[in-house]
């Protein structure tokens, strides 16, 4: 749900906080959901600069621009979430990640993210 949140606010330009409760309000989360979906949007767009000049930097022979924005995106989530909520083991943010990739990029995506998220760890 946050990748959707995240994606849909950045093609509405709307507020990130918007477009996460319509997402939960459609979906019936949990608060427990939305509480963790939203600590984790608030950290990957404050510290978005950050978090993606990280990832371009492990994205060797890559244009952060000529990414797909839905990778862009992925990395995005999945290094906030490495890098702000300790209570996430690494592996399974980058697994979880890989799981977003084959579900809504490109074949060949899951792995671009995977060697990405893998060089920021290293």
């Amino acid at each position: 749900v946050a990748l959707q949140a995240l994606y849909s606010a950045q093609s509405a330009a709307i507020d990130i906080r918007i477009a996460l409760e319509e997402l939960c309000q459609r979906f019936a989360l949990s608060d427990e959901v939305h509480a963790f979906a939203t600590n984790l949007l608030l950290h990957a767009t404050e510290h978005a600069e950050e978090i993606d000049t990280s990832a371009a930097a492990m994205a060797k022979n890559w244009s952060w621009e000529r990414i797909p924005r839905i990778d862009r995106l992925i990395l995005r989530l999945a290094l906030a979430e490495m890098l702000y909520i300790e209570e996430i083991p690494v592996r399974v943010s980058i697994n979880e990640a890989i799981e977003l990739a084959k579900s809504y990029s490109t074949d060949k995506s899951y792995a671009f993210v995977n060697g990405v998220l893998d060089g920021v760890v290293r």
